[in-house]
């Protein structure tokens, strides 16, 4: 696989990505050695030099380790790359979170009047009906976040009861509508807990908390508005930006 600037990207930092995802797929399993640089440069179409600046970049974010007079082996860090508290990159790194989720949700509630965040965001005239959903997120067992999904009528009345806890609306509406996902805008503010929502996570009413809004768009229609509430202690986050 040849990498190119064409994008404008830098090349070490698709080199991570590509080593990323090979981590994330099993194709290099934990403990099992990296290839030599110099394979590495000439597989990619780089400069060793470029292969050292990536390795040097995974190393640090404790994705593969070097030992001195025997080389550089990668270590499981296959959990951590699909955690909600990283930043994705692209759709398919959403969905491979997705995964490892599931959902128990209330169930759903047709609104009349909602919100007038959720009439904006999803494009909607005053006459038009939302589905709503709320529940708990999971991640291997653990409670991870406070949820909220609406959708327009016409989608969410297609999410069957049945299968809502078992995977995230997301999810549900690529893999089982065909609603292919082009666009996610991502929104994140802090908040404190109100009278409300301070049970969902057993917080207390004023502690703070982190909110993520998400706004999905097939093309350029808005199909989904989804809110997760994170306590604080619970939260953190991980951007690394790259000059062009």
């Amino acid at each position: 696989m040849k990498l190119s600037r064409e994008d404008g990207l830098p090349l070490y930092y698709k080199l991570c990505g590509d080593l990323m995802d090979k981590i994330k797929s099993g194709d290099f399993r934990p403990d099992s050695m990296l290839p030599p640089e110099i394979e590495l440069a000439a597989n990619y179409g780089i400069s060793r030099n470029t292969v050292r600046h990536a390795i040097g970049l995974l190393v640090k974010d404790g994705y593969v380790r070097r030992i001195p007079g025997k080389g550089t082996f990668f270590l499981d860090k296959r959990g951590h790359l699909t955690g909600d508290q990283w930043v994705v990159s692209s759709i398919e790194d959403m969905l491979e979170i997705t995964k490892r989720t599931t959902v128990d949700f209330s169930p759903m509630k047709l609104l009349d009047h909602p919100m007038p965040f959720v009439m904006k965001d999803l494009g909607l005239k005053k006459w038009n009906k939302v589905c709503y959903f709320e529940g708990i997120k999971y991640r291997d067992k653990d409670a991870v976040s406070y949820l909220q999904v609406y959708l327009p009528y016409e989608i969410g009345i297609q999410v069957k009861e049945s299968e809502r806890g078992q995977k995230t609306i997301f999810y549900y509406i690529e893999e089982k509508l065909g609603i292919e996902i082009t666009q996610v805008e991502e929104y994140m503010t802090i908040d404190t807990w109100n009278s409300e929502d301070y049970r969902k996570l057993k917080s207390r009413v004023g502690d703070p908390k982190v909110m993520i809004k998400r706004i999905y768009f097939s093309e350029d229609h808005p199909v989904e508005v989804s809110l997760n509430h994170y306590r604080r202690e619970s939260f953190s986050m991980f951007c690394r930006l790259f000059k062009k």
